[in-house]
């Protein structure tokens, strides 16, 4: 088990690894997120034409 400034290098890398996860899970969410935000506009877009 790791002593000392180990254990501190440790427990850092841990908590970078842990916010690295988190931040790429948020950016796979915004990014579904935009594109269904777009698709439903397209989607919008092609009905306003097809109406008109």
């Amino acid at each position: 088990m790791p002593t000392g400034c180990s254990a501190a290098r440790s427990a850092t890398r841990a908590i970078i690894e842990a916010l690295a996860l988190k931040a790429r899970q948020l950016a796979w969410f915004v990014g579904i997120w935009a594109a269904s935000v777009a698709a439903l506009g397209a989607v919008g877009w092609l009905i306003r034409l097809w109406l008109l």
